[in-house]
């Protein structure tokens, strides 16, 4: 059974470690960047920051995603009223296709919309297919921006969608 929570401090460390082994298995099995583990730990201790956790059996976290006020540009400067980000999205490689990653976004885009955010945006990988599709399924749209990522590694394409309120 898979569980759906708020994460706590003590979760950063293994959301980290498990999008770091969600990268590496998109990567063919390489290695990412040595410097990832740090970048994540600042983005998951970022002020405002929520942290969700999918769990199998209430002891395993098999997923993890973040969320943050948007800020441009590239959430370095001002916040952007109204939008989150969802950032480092990533189910444990042995639970690929199960429908975690869909059961986690879904229970975001909930919480979202009960909350002040009218918008959500994310960077996905334009080579991530799965991701891509998860997401354009979901009623995320591309924008038509691009950036090379935080880590200078693929071209990624930035995808929004509008958070509707629940009545």
């Amino acid at each position: 059974m898979i569980s759906i929570r708020r994460g706590t401090a003590e979760d950063i460390d293994a959301s980290a470690q498990l999008w770091i082994e969600a990268k590496g298995a998109r990567l063919g099995g390489a290695e990412p960047d040595e410097a990832l583990p740090s970048l994540l730990l600042h983005r998951l201790r970022d002020e405002g920051a929520l942290l969700f956790i999918a769990e199998a059996e209430s002891t395993s976290i098999v997923g993890t995603a973040i969320v943050f006020p948007a800020r441009k540009p590239s959430n370095t400067g001002d916040i952007i009223k109204g939008r989150a980000h969802i950032s480092l999205v990533a189910v444990k490689p042995a639970y690929w296709g199960r429908g975690i990653g869909r059961r986690l976004m879904q229970h975001i885009l909930d919480e979202l919309s009960r909350s002040d955010y009218q918008t959500a945006q994310l960077w996905v990988e334009t080579v991530n297919e799965r991701a891509v599709m998860l997401y354009l399924s979901l009623g995320f749209t591309p924008t038509g921006e691009t950036k090379v990522n935080d880590y200078g590694e693929l071209q990624q394409q930035y995808i929004h969608a509008l958070s509707k309120p629940r009545t």
